[in-house]
């Protein structure tokens, strides 16, 4: 039984969910993504373009009512004819782990799969399920195995507090929530497993990946924790958002490297790779997959896979920070007007 959560305003559904308790106690956890290579080959026209449009872009702002996101695919792509829809077969990658009840990952698949999601649901209607369950058994029954294997995942997986509180502010809606209950962090356990995993097989390999890399700067964080402690109680919501941006604009930014650990998140290696429908590095992540891990490479495949993420590793990081500079400019650009 396979399950979307997401907002209710979310075109592009890119991931869904399974979750089976087996007899010895473990969980096999499916984590199933839309998957951009089952459709196209890497190097098509539509693939190569996405890459130049890095992310989909989200604007926060009414007033631009149906044009708020700009997709890195056509949306007749991204919104239909890939993304996974209630009731249609959809070509994804399926991710599947078995987790022992001390949040271990005993046996692993990175498959390609035809899914067909049984439920395509929202965060609201999964917390209400959570909360007084559901006439659907198999649906409370998938919920309730996620929520529990949620919890074990939650005690073993340690991130740094002042990057939870910073991801927990951000407006960002292209990168995941770092959230602390409910359905919300259903989801950011399981893809933050496996971009855990997908980086892990990388680096135990010696294979070339697209890592996602943060790295913690102890000065900063000090002045930081002395900016939110200096906060009163008394002051309102709007002077806190612009604390808030304040603290989001100082705080060391994530980017894309060849190698490096992920200090926010406490990993020594980790990857974006769960949202191929809206970010170009899962892509290409995901043409790794396809290069080292459905069949053994040979060096010149790693040589020409290497050459590949290096190729797009300077433009990725770039255009991010682009877009980050348009999207703040458009909404404050649109904020005045409505003054």
């Amino acid at each position: 039984y396979i399950l979307s959560i997401d907002s209710d305003k979310t075109n592009e559904i890119d991931d869904a969910l399974s979750c089976t308790k087996l007899d010895n106690g473990n969980f096999i956890l499916g984590v199933h993504i839309a998957s951009v290579l089952g459709y196209f080959s890497y190097e098509s026209e539509i693939v190569q373009n996405a890459f130049n449009r890095v992310h989909s872009i989200y604007f926060h702002n009414k007033k631009l009512e149906e044009n708020n996101i700009v997709p890195i695919f056509p949306k007749e792509f991204a919104f239909y004819k890939g993304s996974l829809i209630e009731g249609q077969d959809r070509l994804t990658r399926s991710y599947m782990f078995e987790i022992d009840n001390d949040g271990e990952v005993v046996n692993k698949y990175f498959l390609k799969t035809i899914i067909n999601n049984n439920k395509q649901t929202t965060y609201d209607k999964v917390n209400q399920i959570i909360e007084k369950g559901s006439s659907d058994p198999k649906l409370e029954e998938t919920v309730n195995n996620l929520l529990e294997v949620t919890n074990i995942l939650n005690k073993k997986n340690k991130i740094d507090e002042l990057y939870e509180i910073v991801k927990e502010k951000s407006i960002d809606t292209s990168n995941l929530k770092v959230k602390q209950e409910g359905s919300e962090q259903i989801v950011y356990q399981s893809m933050l497993l496996t971009g855990k995993e997908v980086a892990k097989f990388f680096k135990s390999n010696n294979y070339p990946c697209l890592y996602r890399v943060h790295y913690v700067d102890e000065k900063t964080n000090k002045e930081i924790e002395r900016i939110i402690n200096s906060v009163s109680s008394e002051v309102n919501n709007n002077e806190k958002d612009k604390i808030y941006n304040l603290i989001n604009s100082l705080y060391p930014k994530s980017m894309y490297d060849i190698k490096g650990p992920h200090e926010g998140l406490n990993l020594d290696s980790y990857c974006h790779c769960t949202s191929c429908l809206r970010r170009s590095p899962d892509i290409l992540v995901e043409h790794a997959l396809e290069v080292c891990y459905d069949k053994k490479p040979t060096n010149s495949d790693l040589n020409k896979l290497q050459e590949e993420i290096l190729s797009k590793k300077d433009l990725i990081n770039e255009k991010n920070d682009l877009i980050d500079w348009f999207v703040k400019d458009v909404n404050k650009t649109l904020y005045l007007r409505k003054r």
